[in-house]
């Protein structure tokens, strides 16, 4: 995967060649937050009947942060090059995932924390 450059130090790996654009990414990631959201929320019902439903549900919100801060990186990546992921970004996905897992049950919120 990877080939030397003229220099020993400089490698340029032609893996990452073929990687999906920030914006391809961005919407994937956005799509996935917003499908495990709704899923989540449709089958609240479901959820809260049993015990390890509810730590599952905690489990896929912590993937609603994932899918959610990758998102905002991304696109913030469109719009600023080479830009980093600040805290005010991660607290926001936190808050959208915690916001999610309260909406079904407590111990989701504890989970997902």
């Amino acid at each position: 995967f990877y080939k030397m450059g003229k220099s020993t130090n400089q490698v340029t790996a032609s893996y990452w060649a073929d990687r999906p654009s920030a914006s391809t990414s961005c919407v994937i990631s956005f799509f996935l937050a917003f499908i495990l959201f709704t899923s989540l929320q449709s089958f609240k019902d479901v959820i809260v009947e049993c015990k390890s439903c509810i730590l599952v549900a905690g489990l896929l919100c912590s993937l609603v942060f994932f899918f959610t801060l990758l998102g905002i990186g991304n696109l913030k990546d469109m719009f600023f090059r080479n830009s980093q992921v600040k805290w005010v970004e991660v607290f926001l996905a936190l808050a959208v995932a915690e916001v999610c897992a309260v909406l079904i049950h407590g111990i989701c919120t504890t989970v997902c924390f």
